[in-house]
């Protein structure tokens, strides 16, 4: 029952075949047709191969009716348009020029250059379009391809879905690597997902890497994973976490919950409910802080402010740096409102005054340049006025040079003690080093040289030029002094125990002067003695009795013996 009537047509074999076009070919089977010119249909059941050198290699129904068609084998096959091809499986339809279904279920490339490499109910159709696999699967954009999957759809241009369920990539040469019902928007060319569920990108060549959720809006953004981000901002960036909205230009969340960067180029590395409110802003990680003006920066914590442009928390907690380029720290409860004001860390202090420092508990540096440190007493210490250093230190304050070992006593009654061995009492004394100890280079004294040119020392009373005109002082100049005595560093210092010293020899040099004149009143009141004794004698030889009227001749002879005395001396 086979009938050949094509010029050169040839049926092998088989039965109800027809071989109706020119040069056709039917190599057996059963009820196949060759009808276009040079077709063959080497076997099967069913098949026809009507277009000119179309070809059926076998299997069921299936139809090649496209110039150059091929199918290979498989059910209900069709290749419908010039140059298609598909490789075997059932239902499968290739209407496209130069169109391929390779196998499969009820797969369709329509589109010229389409390719649909397997699965089930697959359809490329935006030419140059490709479905490698899964079921369900759309290539409706041009050049777009889906590598496998469920239910995929990319219509954008160039657009791919590597696999995953349900995904859509509808933007320009978007891409979605797989996951589940993540979408590139239309407006998003170039846009990318990683993988994940439920992810949407919109912005210009953004980017999510996966997670749940998560949403990049704006240009060139980035979400690396996570939970609910949402990246808004242009050039944006957010790590992971959930949550997060990175809103400006170049802002970067890291990661975290429920963090809002928004300012150009604000940065939040972690941590939760963290918020930048202005540009250059960064929070570091912790709770709950905000970084609020220009450039400002909280490194971590909770419950953290930072107010001023360029201020800056270290960590701890209800911390505030509210003044221009102000600092803190940590601790618990600062106020940094001075501009470039510091507090390196403690609990309550407030630092207010512009340049001012404020440490330890309780420490009020209200005014300009002023520094205050307070100890573990509970109770407030303010600072004294402007450029002022107030420290309260209960236990006493030591200072001094750096030596290796060394562990600082303060002694009970020393209020400020120093490595020298000086030191200030808790009475309010300030007590030299003077041990025989610690001294070498001992030289005798003059003592009197010393009163002499103590005496010739000017002593002026004088004020110093940074103290008003009526605060009065007594005392020598330095250079007068140095030019004296030769004693202490330098000609214009007078050290307290050169002038002490000089004090003490000028006193000895008056206690030995004071003996020398003792010794010669002595002399003269015992001289006088015997004098009134030779005068009483006389007076008794010759009867004579003292009167009243010799008294003052006796004084005015001892007055004269004193003037004697005293010329010697000073001769």
């Amino acid at each position: 029952y086979n009938s050949v009537k094509g010029n050169g047509a040839t049926i092998s074999g088989g039965q109800s075949n027809t071989a109706d076009g020119a040069s056709a070919t039917v190599g057996g089977g059963v009820e196949n047709s060759a009808n276009g010119a040079a077709a063959t249909v080497s076997g099967g059941s069913g098949n026809m191969a009507s277009g000119n050198n179309a070809t059926v290699g076998g299997g069921v129904n299936n139809t090649a009716s496209g110039a150059n068609a091929t199918i290979s084998g498989g059910s209900s096959n069709q290749a419908n348009a010039n140059g298609a091809t598909v490789g075997g499986g059932t239902g499968n339809s290739a209407a496209g020029d130069h169109a391929s279904v390779s196998a499969g279920w009820y797969n369709t490339a329509s589109n010229p250059y389409d390719t649909v490499g397997g699965g089930a109910y697959n359809t490329a159709n935006g030419g140059n379009a490709t479905v490698s696999g899964g079921m369900n699967n759309t290539a409706s954009g041009p050049n777009a391809a889906v590598g496998g999957g469920v239910n995929n759809v990319a219509s954008g241009n160039s657009a791919t879905i590597s696999g995953g369920t349900d995904n859509q990539a509808l933007g320009y040469a978007a891409t979605v690597s797989g996951g589940e019902t993540n979408v590139i928007t239309t407006t998003a060319q170039y846009g990318s997902v990683g993988g994940g569920i439920g992810n949407t990108v919109k912005g210009y060549a953004a980017t999510i890497g996966g997670g749940e959720t998560n949403s990049a809006d704006g240009g060139a953004t980035t979400i690396g994973g996570g939970s609910q981000n949402i990246a808004s901002g242009d050039v944006s960036t957010i790590g992971g976490g959930q949550f997060n909205v990175a809103e400006s230009t170049l802002a970067t969340i890291g990661g975290g919950e429920g963090n809002n960067a928004s300012g150009y180029g604000a940065t939040i590395s972690g941590g939760s409910n963290n918020a930048t409110y202005s540009d250059g802003a960064t929070v570091g990680g912790g709770f709950y802080n905000t970084a609020v003006m220009t450039g400002t920066t909280i490194s971590g914590g909770e419950n953290n402010r930072a107010n001023g442009m360029y201020a800056t928390v270290g960590g701890g907690d209800n911390n505030i740096a509210s003044g221009g380029g102000a600092t803190v720290g940590g601790g618990s409860s600062n106020l940094a409102s001075g501009d470039w004001a510091t507090i390196p860390g403690g609990a309550d202090n407030i630092a207010s005054g512009a340049f001012s420092f404020a440490a330890g508990w309780n420490a009020k540096a209200t005014h300009d340049g002023s520094f205050v440190w307070g100890d573990s007493t509970n109770a407030t210490i303010s600072s004294a006025g402007a450029n002022t250093f107030v420290v309260r230190a209960n236990g006493g304050i030591w200072l001094g040079q750096a030596t290796t070992n060394l562990t600082p006593t303060i002694g009970s009654g020393i209020f400020l003690n120093t490595s020298t061995g000086a030191y200030l009492s808790t009475g309010g004394t300030w007590t030299n080093a003077s041990d025989r100890n610690v001294k070498e280079n001992f030289a005798p004294v003059d003592p009197q040289m010393v009163l002499e040119k103590v005496a010739n020392l000017p002593i002026q009373t004088w004020n110093y030029k940074a103290q008003d005109e009526r605060i009065r002082h007594m005392g020598p100049t330095a250079q007068d002094f140095y030019a004296a005595f030769g004693l202490g560093e330098d000609e214009k210092h007078i050290s307290t125990v050169d002038a002490d010293g000089v004090a003490l020899a000028a006193i000895q040099g008056l206690y030995q002067q004071n003996q020398e004149l003792q010794a010669r009143i002595a002399q003269l009141e015992a001289q006088n003695a015997a004098l009134e004794a030779r005068i009483e004698a006389l007076e008794r030889g010759r009867g004579w009795a003292r009167t009243a009227n010799t008294t003052p001749w006796l004084l005015l002879g001892i007055v004269g013996l004193f003037v004697v005395a005293r010329r010697r001396q000073e001769s």
